[in-house]
């Protein structure tokens, strides 16, 4: 019996070795999407491209966001014989009318997957809108404004159809100018706090009533804040801000403590720090270091650093890879978030010196070609 069973076991072999497997012709089409994916998804943080296996390893389905991989992934399954893999579009069609949410929270977390444990990767404040992909169990995948993804909680949002964000959207608005502030129940500091509230939070205006603003958040509640806390929103546009306005918004922040994923006045990334202070005047950056260090023109720096000015960007990192980024004061002086929002110099001379970061410092950016900004 042993015998027999030996020789069954070495015919399988040989005949395993004669004949391609299901995983290599599953490795074969990856390899063959991934041309695919690298022309339509080349950033996997802001688009959607993926094959869904089962327990096996066996593909069970496609997804993507983009029409044109969808339509190029379905010809390449059936020339690999993958016929019964499903492609499905993204924003599922499950999801209905309901394909927007805005947020009705502070700070609505993102994570990295469909999980309180899992990484966080983003914040978004009060107000902000999104473009909801697909549902998951009790979380939703969601795109910010800047198109960055992450899972969240549905409790975290309002989930409308187009007509319903479009009414929140012709609402009239404020946003909040400060770094932190909350709604009230009354026109009372002492008075029940409905929300927190963290700088470029947006909230839709009921009346002026003098020191204090009536305001309605995305969900119907309806509270005040104090009216030096808000004002007109900042109208995001490609007109990059003027450097004294970006120093002295990032000063604000000072002693913030970092979060990694954090991108409100709870806490900081390095990024998520610089982004929310160009919004904060009305610019939009990319999420992270590594997208925002393609931004602007380079700008060459010696020991001196006395052509860097106020509101450059300067990127720190290993080898080719950015993993830093900070902005600067002006000369050798910058703004970051590191333990907290801090500041330190590149200069060797000043006690604030951080030579971890000049030994690091990789390319410093200018969002302009000239000098307005000072």
């Amino acid at each position: 019996m042993n015998v027999v069973l030996s020789t069954l076991i070495g015919c399988i072999l040989i005949i395993s070795a004669c004949t391609p497997s299901k995983q290599n012709k599953i490795s074969q089409l990856e390899e063959a999407a991934e041309v695919i994916r690298k022309t339509t998804v080349p950033d996997r943080r802001m688009g959607v491209f993926q094959f869904n296996k089962d327990e096996h390893g066996n593909i069970i389905s496609f997804e993507t966001d983009h029409p044109e991989a969808a339509k190029r992934v379905d010809s390449l399954l059936k020339a690999h014989s993958f016929t019964e893999v499903s492609i499905v579009s993204l924003p599922d069609a499950a999801l209905g009318d309901s394909l927007y949410a805005i947020v009705r929270v502070g700070v609505a977390n993102l994570r990295g997957q469909p999980r309180h444990g899992a990484e966080l990767v983003d914040q978004v404040v009060m107000g902000s809108p999104l473009r909801i992909l697909k549902r998951q169990g009790s979380w939703i995948y969601v795109q910010t404004n800047y198109r960055y993804l992450g899972w969240m909680t549905p409790e975290s949002v309002v989930i409308t159809d187009a007509n319903g964000f479009q009414a929140w959207e012709n609402k009239p608005k404020v946003q909040v100018q400060i770094v932190s502030s909350n709604v009230y129940e009354k026109m009372d500091l002492s008075s029940l706090r409905i929300s927190d509230l963290s700088m470029n939070a947006i909230l839709a205006l009921r009346a002026d009533r003098g020191q204090w603003t009536e305001v309605e958040l995305a969900d119907g509640r309806v509270g005040f804040v104090p009216s030096p806390d808000v004002g007109i929103p900042k109208v995001i546009q490609q007109k990059v801000p003027k450097g004294w306005q970006i120093v002295r918004t990032a000063l604000r922040f000072h002693g913030i403590p970092y979060l990694w994923g954090g991108n409100s006045s709870r806490g900081f990334d390095c990024s998520g720090y610089t982004q929310t202070v160009y919004a904060a005047n009305g610019y939009q950056l990319p999420r992270d270091a590594n997208m925002q260090v393609e931004l602007g023109i380079d700008v060459p720096f010696d020991s001196s650093f006395t052509n860097v000015i106020p509101g450059d960007l300067l990127f720190f990192g290993e080898n080719d890879r950015i993993t830093h980024v900070g902005i600067s004061l002006g000369g050798p002086q910058f703004i970051h978030a590191s333990n907290f929002v801090m500041m330190n110099s590149l200069d060797p001379s000043d006690k604030d010196y951080a030579a971890s970061r000049r030994n690091t410092l990789k390319r410093i950016k200018r969002l302009q070609t000239n000098q307005e900004n000072l």
